[in-house]
């Protein structure tokens, strides 16, 4: 009788977070897969060039603060924190300078979550067309 080992893949929760830095204009992004949060870290800890923060806890650093932090799940990935990790490292490499209006935390994390869920999620709008984690209307 031969046993076959069949690997199974975890499922893990994604999360996109927001805290409003200059609402509604701007806003700090992170992403949260399991336990660990993804972010690009602060401009002031960057000085232009783009840095990936990661840490666990209920919280990413960038958004501890005492203003609310929006989040909500925008879906659920099989990608190990390995897989991650080097995923970052391609994305660095093809963002290596921070950008406020394009290689920044959003689009960080809409990259990271896109690859993520292979490309299924569900990013909520809200009702002023602004796309975030936040009440509103799914666009799936």
């Amino acid at each position: 009788m031969t046993i076959r080992m069949i690997e199974s893949e975890q499922t893990r929760v994604v999360r996109v977070a927001r805290k409003p830095l200059l609402p509604p204009l701007a806003y700090h992004w992170s992403l949260q897969v399991g336990e660990r949060w993804y972010e690009i870290a602060p401009m002031k800890e960057t000085k232009e060039a783009n840095k990936i923060n990661s840490n666990r806890g209920s919280m990413a650093n960038g958004t501890r603060s005492i203003l609310t932090v929006e989040a909500s799940v925008v879906g659920e990935t099989t990608k190990t924190d390995e897989e991650i990790e080097r995923w970052n490292q391609e994305w660095l490499e093809e963002h290596p300078e921070y950008e406020l209006l394009t290689d920044n935390c959003q689009a960080y994390v809409m990259d990271l979550m896109v690859w993520l869920t292979d490309n299924n999620y569900r990013l909520l709008y809200n009702t002023d067309g602004r796309c975030g984690p936040a009440r509103g209307v799914l666009d799936k």
